[in-house]
């Protein structure tokens, strides 16, 4: 890849975000056989509702801002002044989103004990969020990793004590995954930057004004990226609204059980990689070695596509168990429904290498373009198909609209557009 700091940083990063990832990738992998175990099919379909609502929230009003840092942080002469016109578009963002996630909330029939323990939830995870990439912006993958494991095992542990003293007397068992939300986004916050969260660091920020030149740069890649950002998630996540509409609960549970287990592995199979990648490429693209940032994304690729086909083979063949055994669906539409997931998941996942030359150029207005006509299909297949076949037309309706956008992506890519 050029000079050796690159070649070694991006093994020693990938190595990190790899090892760092096996907690989390394990916690989540187990996490979803253990809580439909523990809190049946239903319950686990309103929480997978409920906190997509919230994931989607946190997308919208404060990914794109982790985003546009990332882009533009290793340009700037005076960094730290950089890191804290951040922050405040971040405490920005939050106060905004305040009141529309508890009217979405109060809408979705929760109580007030719920809206709130949620509302904490999404501003823990959305600090935890950007702090994460504060970090690998810097290059610093160790401590990362490190918070992002303590925060994995916070959860679970903190999850199944309340399950075990709680479940029995009464008590709102929604809560309890909640509540372990907050507790491990809070944790991992601190772990990240406790100076986040000091006196010091808040009126700093509060007496900071934000110059134009530098607002208008954050919104003019932030704002399409935020509409990308939400539109995907939705892309991913809107089928669960559609199966809650038409169906019930349980449905959804099935639904979000099978199609949790896989988006989960492949992200952990895939997602370390991007993690390294992205913070390296973009320093290597700022500093003008293009060619070099097109070859490397081809052979990342290519070694994506072979290790996919071996995995698609090893789940084709044990797809019955996973469901039946492992998961502990008793549903022959949930078996149904594996392998489209699974392929969707990662098509998904190498479409996100697949559109950094558009990101990089900061065309982020295509990238818009061809996830809204993918959501589009999605959404249309959807409401169309789910009330006639259920979870099945779910599972491809999120296929196609997978294959849309990457080959949207790749139309332009071979226009030459960028």
């Amino acid at each position: 890849m050029g000079h050796p700091f690159f070649k070694n940083k991006l093994i020693n990063d990938t190595f990190f975000y790899y090892t760092g990832k096996i907690i989390p990738g394990l916690v989540g992998f187990f996490s979803v056989p253990i809580f439909i175990r523990l809190f049946g099919t239903p319950l686990y379909g309103e929480y997978s509702l409920l906190i997509s609502t919230i994931l989607l929230m946190s997308t919208f009003f404060s990914g794109w801002i982790g985003q546009s840092f990332m882009r533009f942080y290793t340009k700037k002469t005076d960094k730290v002044i950089y890191i804290y016109i951040a922050y405040k578009m971040l405490i920005i963002g939050l106060i905004v989103a305040s009141p529309i996630i508890i009217i979405v909330l109060f809408f979705l029939n929760n109580s007030i004990i719920v809206i709130l323990v949620l509302l904490a939830v999404y501003f823990f995870l959305s600090v935890f969020s950007f702090l994460s990439i504060e970090l690998r912006t810097k290059l610093l993958s160790k401590k990362m990793v490190i918070a992002d494991s303590i925060r994995a095992v916070t959860f679970i542990s903190f999850v199944l004590m309340l399950f075990y003293i709680f479940h029995s007397k009464g008590n709102n068992l929604l809560l309890l995954l909640f509540f372990g939300n907050l507790m491990s986004y809070l944790i991992g916050s601190l772990i990240l930057k406790k100076k986040f969260f000091s006196f010091s660091t808040i009126f700093a920020v509060y007496k900071l004004k934000i110059e134009k030149k530098h607002l208008n740069e954050m919104l003019s890649y932030g704002i399409p990226i935020a509409f990308w950002m939400v539109t995907a998630y939705l892309l991913n996540i809107s089928d669960r609204y559609v199966i809650k509409y038409y169906m019930d609960y349980k449905s959804v549970g099935l639904y979000s059980g099978v199609y949790d287990i896989f988006y989960k592995f492949m992200t952990f199979v895939f997602m370390p990689l991007l993690m390294a990648f992205q913070p390296i490429i973009i320093k290597l693209y700022n500093e003008g070695k293009k060619e070099k940032v097109k070859k490397y994304l081809k052979k990342i690729i290519s070694l994506q596509i072979i290790v996919f086909i071996v995995l698609l083979i090893i789940v084709i063949i044990f797809k019955e168990k996973i469901v039946y055994d492992f998961l502990k669906l008793k549903s022959a539409k949930a078996v149904s429904i594996v392998i489209p997931i699974f392929i969707g998941s990662f098509i998904w996942n190498i479409s996100m290498f697949v559109h950094k030359p558009l990101e990089l150029k900061q065309k982020t207005i295509l990238m818009l373009y061809g996830v809204l006509i993918a959501f589009l299909i999605n959404l249309t297949g959807n409401l169309i198909f789910i009330p006639k076949y259920g979870i099945i037309a779910a599972a491809y309706t999120t296929l196609a609209g997978t294959i849309t956008y990457l080959v949207f992506i790749l139309f332009y890519l071979k226009k030459n557009v960028i």
